[in-house]
């Protein structure tokens, strides 16, 4: 390599790479978990509306059949409407905690400056020049002091 830190940029890139990748497989595992139990609680929801309807049938307590099928038709719509619901809420949590991050930068007292604005003014020196002389901290010697006295 014409380079040297080639290998170097080269092993530093590929570690933020690796760092990337499992965070990312981190994300989509919890991801997959989260709909697999979703997946399962809606389908327990749809399981005992078909359970209820065909007992509820057997027993007399609800004679229409479109009432039976309104049901479970909605209890098919169960799982989409947790998955959307879940991810809002999490969204919603997420927005909060960034504007009550911001709330709290926002209201953090400011330290002060080490550095101090430099002070500078102007004289006449003997022989009627325009002399400046800077003080760039107090107490310290003043710099700068008679510029353009070219005598």
């Amino acid at each position: 390599d014409c380079y040297p830190q080639v290998e170097q940029f080269r092993s530093a890139s590929g570690a933020i790479v690796d760092a990337f990748i499992r965070c990312k497989y981190s994300s989509y595992v919890a991801n997959r978990w989260l709909a697999i139990r979703l997946e399962f609680i809606g389908n327990l929801v749809i399981f005992f509306a078909a359970l209820f309807a065909v007992i509820s049938k057997e027993l007399g307590w609800v004679t229409s059949p479109g009432i039976i099928g309104v049901s479970i038709s909605y209890a098919l719509n169960i799982t989409e409407v947790l998955n959307f619901a879940i991810r809002q809420i999490s969204e919603i949590e997420a927005n909060i905690v960034a504007v009550e991050r911001i709330d709290e930068y926002t209201n953090t007292p400011t330290e002060g400056s080490d550095i101090q604005q430099a002070k500078h003014s102007v004289y006449f020196d003997i022989n009627n020049y325009i002399a400046p002389c800077f003080e760039i901290m107090p107490l310290a010697p003043v710099k700068l002091d008679n510029l353009w006295n070219i005598t």
